[in-house]
Parts: structure tokens; C-alpha cells; sequence
């Protein structure tokens, strides 16, 4: 019966893929070792406000970050940047991108 039907193939292996990269266990500062989701997802998330939280910056620093010179887009280069995707370019994007990688805005990998 599973063979008949392709969409509960696909449903199967798409079970499997996320059982697979599904995130079973994560250990905090403390060496603490969590296995239940809600917990997983608290560490999870402390840990990325620590990655991503403000860093302090001195005077000087800033001011060699400010002052550094960094190379500018010309027009013409922003141009190409701005134009509309075509039909043609689509396929190559497309077969340059990982199955694996995160997924897009929409919550959709390449692979699916």
C-alpha cells in the first residue's frame, strides 16, 4: 500500500529527515545536559542572546571601525544588483543550493 502511494512516501521520508535533524539534547554552561524540548529550546535560547548581545566597544575602537576604508558599490554595480531575477538564472541558482542549508523566509529548505 505504501508503495501505491507517493504522498505518504514522501510524508515517511520527511519524517525520517526531521527526526534526523531534530536536535535531541544540549548542555548548558553549567555542563547540565537537557533532553526535553521546552528545556532545549530555554538553552537554546539563552545562549544565542549571549552570542548576539551588544558588544562594548571603546572610543578608539569605534573610531578605527568608523574611519576604515571599505570598498564602495558603484552604480553600475548596484544596478546588476537591483535587476529582476530572470527565468534563466533560476535553474543554475537553484542547482548551486544545499538540500541541508536553512531554510528561506517561507520555512522551506532546497530539499524539500
Amino acid at each position: 500500500m505504501i508503495e501505491e502511494n507517493p504522498s505518504l512516501q514522501y510524508l515517511i521520508k520527511a519524517r525520517k529527515r526531521q527526526a534526523s535533524s531534530t536536535m535531541k539534547k544540549i548542555r548548558d554552561d553549567q555542563g547540565i545536559t537537557y533532553t526535553e524540548s521546552f528545556d532545549i529550546t530555554k538553552v537554546f535560547t539563552i545562549q544565542f542572546r549571549k552570542k548576539f548581545s551588544p558588544i562594548r566597544m571603546d572610543g578608539e575602537s569605534a573610531s578605527l571601525l568608523m574611519n576604515c576604508e571599505l570598498r564602495k558599490i558603484t552604480q553600475e554595480m548596484n544596478a546588476v544588483l537591483e535587476d529582476p531575477i530572470t527565468i534563466d538564472e533560476l535553474p543554475n541558482s537553484i542547482s548551486k543550493g544545499k538540500s541541508q542549508k536553512a531554510p528561506g523566509h517561507d520555512g522551506l529548505g532546497l530539499g524539500f
